[in-house]
């Protein structure tokens, strides 16, 4: 079954961040070759040690983003929700911008 960007658990001032798991079903799961697969990775593109930015998504005036925590959950967040990384602070085209402890982390998204 697809999965749409509201299926992504959203993070909030008293939400708790769970987990998303997928189950792949057979049909996407087919192995491709391995000239497709070579293009397709990247090697150590992520940090999986820390949280980091893997998408924007939505309108330019109300954008949300998507953020793989080092647990292996991706959360989507908005301006105002609060993370475990911080609070969202700002969300641009290509950026997340997260405050904690008074300090402002910018979360750029991978280069490809």
């Amino acid at each position: 079954m697809p999965l749409s960007l509201n299926d992504l658990p959203r993070t909030g001032a008293s939400a708790n961040t769970e987990a998303l798991y997928m189950t792949i079903s057979n049909e996407a799961s087919t192995p491709s070759n391995a000239k497709t697969a070579k293009l397709a990775t990247v090697l150590d593109a992520l940090d999986m040690k820390t949280t980091v930015l893997i998408g924007i998504v939505g309108q330019t005036g109300t954008p949300s983003a998507l953020l793989r925590n080092p647990d292996g959950s991706i959360v989507k967040i908005g301006r105002g929700d609060k993370t475990s990384a911080g609070t969202v602070v700002g969300i641009n085209a290509n950026s997340v911008s997260l405050q904690k402890s008074g300090k402002v982390r910018v979360l750029r998204l991978p280069q490809s």
